[in-house]
């Protein structure tokens, strides 16, 4: 039986202002969700800009060539994570644009990626579950 798992490395909330900003081009061997609270930025991958503004969930997916710009300021949950397994890394290999959803379409994961910060501080096994349950969701 195929199991598929998620490593997560980091996440919480962040205020994003122009300091995070990287017009440069950089790569990452890992995969991000934000989940945009307020205000806005926008994001290159691959050469492909998307705006990131609150009422979405985005899968930005590893290894593309990575560029951010913030004019003012964003408030956002985010999450930084691994795949596990052959099947998941191969699944995510093939994404190469961020991916977005309607955030209300994910609302019941809203009481896990509004504790991602509790979380990477040692919230317990339960909340740790939720976690890697939502990135799994999402990948």
């Amino acid at each position: 039986m195929a199991t598929s798992s998620v490593s997560v490395i980091a996440g919480g909330l962040y205020h994003c202002d122009p300091r995070w900003s990287k017009p440069r081009a950089y790569r990452r061997d890992f995969n991000r969700i934000y989940v945009p609270i307020s205000g806005g930025a926008r994001y290159g991958l691959g050469g492909a800009w998307t705006d990131l503004r609150p009422g979405s969930i985005y899968l930005i997916p590893a290894h593309g060539a990575n560029v951010h710009v913030c004019e003012r300021a964003m408030r956002v949950h985010w999450l930084h994570f691994t795949a596990d397994g052959l099947a998941l890394t191969q699944r995510l290999a093939q994404v190469r644009d961020v991916l977005a959803w309607p955030e209300e379409d994910w609302r019941w994961w809203r009481p896990t990626y509004r504790r991602l910060a509790e979380h990477i501080a040692g919230g317990g096994a339960a909340l740790s579950a939720a976690v890697h349950a939502f990135a799994l969701a999402v990948a």
